[in-house]
């Protein structure tokens, strides 16, 4: 072979080289951005790592369920067999009047006559015919008003699909427009009462969103993609969607250095402290109106209630200054929503993860005195994550059992006057993100719609 044939021999092995080189770079850059922007297949990984660590959530079974739910199948990620099982209360009856899948069962309805009079939201997964997830309105003798069918696909940018997001996080204002997010999406959003979207703000909403009695909108979120998931309070524009107020945690941190309550979950060298992987796991933040800031005397309207998950931590701060007014860590077990009242307490829906049994708290801030309102063990209510309450202007409370698909009401004699079941087959549910108890005079100045899809337009 020539000295010519060689070098040319050599110079095309150089390209091969080159060429596979770029090649496995471009796919190792692919990967880094889809896992880092959590693309597919970046669940596929997280499951199959889970799976090879022994993880009993993400059995092989599992995987595969997964697998037909991401190929538009069953939805498995939304399907759970409630890890305590309960009795369901005398009286309930199917709900005939929505457009769901052939391959659910109905959900079913109880309602007692002395319940509250009164509009109840549900918020999650039903499985609709065109849409997986919605919102349900139940009229005060519990007949579906109204439905939404609700996707987050409908956008420009990159996006999980539905059947890898969880709703949650809704508010209704009295004209009837939804404001919503969604765990693993990509916005917030507002709907309308006919059905039309209004706004679409992109970023990373997710766990709350708190519309107080002065239409001050709150949540949790992220409007750029490199922002730390759970790090930013936004006030936002009912309106528009804009951000108008943002509140970075990691400030509130640094104007309270007088109680070290935010670093548990740290990794400490000699020199250095570094934050755990979700060393927080913000899941609510909500104003005080202007009318319930009569019953803390402590306290001023405005001043924001805040949970952080995997602190076990709920804490009240000025907005403003950032100073952290009050805290009481440790009562509660990987809490969700906690709430303002009429009565100058803190009312918590404690998890109580891994312990068979939540139950919802009711705490004074005063005196840290608290008690259990709801128990766990007397209604087979637990719900090891997710979930909201809700206290009724007559004393009742509205419980929203996120992983036993499961609304239930409970009176002050412990009797249980409401109940709704997102029914999927005869072991398992479908979950529920939240319910909201409305007053039979809330709406007012609603849109006439031409095509309502619940049938006629009942007037509220």
């Amino acid at each position: 072979m020539s000295n010519t044939d060689k070098a040319g021999e050599l110079g095309a092995k150089i390209v091969t080289i080159a060429r596979l080189w770029l090649l496995t770079f471009f796919a190792f850059s692919l990967g880094i951005y889809l896992y880092d922007r959590e693309l597919w297949p970046h669940g596929l990984i997280q499951d199959t790592k889970a799976l090879l660590e022994g993880d009993a959530e993400r059995s092989v079974e599992n995987s595969v369920a997964k697998l037909s739910n991401d190929l538009g199948g069953v939805p498995h990620r939304h399907l759970v067999k409630p890890r305590v099982p309960f009795e369901p209360v005398s009286g309930h009856r199917p709900v005939q009047s929505l457009p769901l899948r052939d391959v659910r069962d109905l959900p079913t309805v109880a309602l007692a006559p002395d319940a509250p009079q009164g509009f109840r939201l549900l918020h999650g997964t039903f499985a609709f015919e065109d849409a997986l997830h919605g919102v349900v309105l139940l009229a005060p003798d519990g007949s579906v008003l109204r439905h939404w069918e609700i996707t987050q696909e409908d956008v420009e940018w990159n996006h999980r699909p539905d059947t890898n997001i969880n709703p949650h996080g809704v508010a209704i204002n009295p004209e009837g427009a939804l404001f919503l997010a969604f765990d693993g999406g990509t916005s917030l959003r507002r709907m309308n009462w006919c059905g039309a979207v209004d706004w679409v703000t992109m970023g990373g909403f997710h766990h709350s969103v708190d519309l107080n009695e002065d239409g001050v909108l709150w949540t949790w979120g992220q409007v750029k993609h490199d922002q730390p998931f759970g790090a930013y309070m936004l006030r936002m524009d009912p309106a528009t969607g804009s951000v108008l107020d943002s509140i970075k945690l990691t400030d509130v941190i640094a104007a309270n250095p007088d109680i070290d309550i935010f670093a548990i979950r740290q990794k400490d060298t000699n020199t250095t402290s570094t934050y755990e992987e979700d060393p927080w796991h913000a899941n609510d933040v909500e104003a005080l109106s202007a009318r319930q800031a009569q019953y803390y005397e402590q306290l001023a309207a405005g001043d924001l209630l805040v949970s952080l998950r995997s602190l076990n931590l709920v804490f009240i701060m000025d907005p403003e200054s950032l100073h952290v007014k009050w805290w009481r860590q440790g009562l509660v077990r990987r809490q969700h929503d906690p709430d303002f009242n009429d009565r100058g307490t803190i009312s918590i829906y404690d998890n109580n993860m891994h312990r068979g049994k939540s139950r919802i708290v009711d705490l004074d801030p005063v005196s840290y005195a608290a008690s259990t309102t709801v128990a766990g063990d007397q209604h087979k209510f637990y719900s090891w994550r997710r979930g909201k309450h809700q206290e009724l202007p007559d004393g009742s409370w509205l419980v929203t059992s996120a992983e036993q698909g499961r609304v239930f009401e409970v009176g002050s004699d412990g009797s249980v006057q409401f109940e709704f079941l997102n029914r999927f087959d005869d072991e398992r549910v479908l979950t529920l993100a939240e319910a909201i108890w409305l007053a039979p005079d809330y709406f007012t100045d609603l849109p006439d719609c031409e095509d309502l899809s619940a049938g006629e337009q009942v007037a509220p």
